[in-house]
């Protein structure tokens, strides 16, 4: 057998090194999508360079949160382009999001409804700040919290019916 046509340990080593990388990539792929929340990281100048499988198949799109918004488009221009009666809350996520990405605060969160939808959805935006050292930018996620503001003014009108036969 030839020594220079077979692999040496040292291949082999790396061979299986970057076997385990890409399967630890794949995991952690699998893991961002399986989350149930929308989520992407925008780059500095806010441009989504990645986003989740809740994100892109966002099936409750919202004015903030929409099959637009997909990577390669600049999400803090969206934000900053939407008109009528969302404009008020889309330029306070597009100021939030800014002041996260500018490093004047260190996080930020918005509840916003969205009566686009055929009944009122609430949404919990949060923005974090996101760095790996080759990418600074942000990390954005729209979470509906219609369930658990719905159990929350059960809960309210419950007390109240309580307090009224008591």
């Amino acid at each position: 057998m030839n020594p220079a046509s077979s692999p040496s340990s040292e291949d082999s080593q790396r061979l299986n090194e970057l076997m385990a990388l890409r399967h630890e990539v794949e995991l952690q792929k699998q893991f961002f999508d399986a989350l149930p929340a929308s989520i992407a990281i925008l780059d500095s100048s806010g441009v989504i360079v990645s986003a989740n499988g809740a994100w892109l198949k966002c099936t409750a799109a919202t004015y903030l949160l929409g099959p637009e918004n997909k990577p390669g488009t600049n999400y803090l221009d969206a934000c900053n382009e939407i008109c009528g009666k969302h404009r008020e809350i889309a330029q306070r996520a597009f100021q939030g999001i800014h002041r996260v990405m500018t490093g004047s605060t260190p996080n930020f969160w918005l509840e916003y409804p969205n009566d686009d939808l055929s009944s009122l959805r609430l949404f919990w935006l949060t923005v974090s700040p996101f760095s790996n050292g080759e990418l600074n930018g942000a990390v954005i996620i729209h979470t509906d919290i219609t369930e658990r503001m719905e159990s929350e003014l059960a809960l309210h009108e419950s007390e109240e019916r309580f307090r009224l036969t008591v």
